[in-house]
């Protein structure tokens, strides 16, 4: 199988009471945990409030993150939480140490902004993805820290 090139993560995430835990997998862990956070990850999270991200491995192809995430749906429940203790033995939300990821210099920044449906037409075309009246563009980290600052 030929490398795609990027990195990937494999992550869980799950609800405050730590009672369901979703695995996926992503090339951008910041912008999916945003995602899942904003109600917009998967009908799963969503359904389940899954909006805590409480584990995550990164792999130097995609590939090894998928057949990683493969292998984890499999493990049992007890296992699955022995390999969240080990890095978080807390089981708290790793969003704060995860969100420091993409804002280097030259890095494109994930931010979320909530328009009118209006507004939102007229930047589509600028849209990295749009959900309802949510739009998520990546912008530099100036431009990010412009947008933030108002």
């Amino acid at each position: 199988m030929s490398s795609i090139g990027k990195g990937g993560y494999v992550y869980i995430m799950s609800n405050k009471y730590r009672t369901v835990l979703y695995i996926g997998v992503t090339s951008d862990l910041n912008a999916r945990v945003i995602e899942h956070k904003s109600g917009y990850g998967s009908m799963f999270t969503k359904k389940y409030n899954c909006t805590d991200i409480i584990y995550y491995e990164f792999y130097d192809s995609i590939e090894e993150a998928i057949n990683r995430e493969k292998r984890l749906k499999k493990y049992k429940r007890s296992w699955k939480e022995k390999l969240i203790r080990e890095l978080n033995s807390g089981m708290k939300d790793l969003f704060d140490e995860i969100s420091d990821f993409r804002w280097d210099e030259g890095v494109p920044a994930t931010v979320i902004i909530r328009l009118s449906p209006a507004s939102a037409g007229e930047i589509v075309q600028r849209c990295h993805t749009i959900y309802n009246s949510s739009v998520i563009i990546r912008v530099s980290p100036a431009s990010a820290a412009e947008i933030v600052q108002r």
